[in-house]
């Protein structure tokens, strides 16, 4: 096997944290970035498709949004 280069090593350690970072985040969080990234993978498509943008597809982005905001405590940033 060959020596891994500089890149492979840290694209590795990258991807651990990713995983690690997924593990601790609690079901709410969890369920709430899913839901976010299936909204916006939708609505990307949609543009994509036709150009035009579904007003439930708009909805589905606005509770997602929500979702996060309670999830990760928006309301407390500063």
């Amino acid at each position: 096997m060959s020596k891994k280069e500089d890149w492979e090593i840290k694209y590795d350690k990258k991807q651990k944290e990713r995983i690690q970072g997924m593990k601790n985040m609690t079901d709410e969080q969890n369920n709430a970035i899913n839901e976010l990234y299936d909204a916006v993978n939708d609505i990307v498509c949609e543009i994509q498709e036709c150009f035009d943008v579904r007003m439930s597809d708009v909805g589905k982005l606005e509770d997602a949004k929500w979702k996060i905001y309670h999830a990760f405590n928006y309301q407390d940033r500063k």
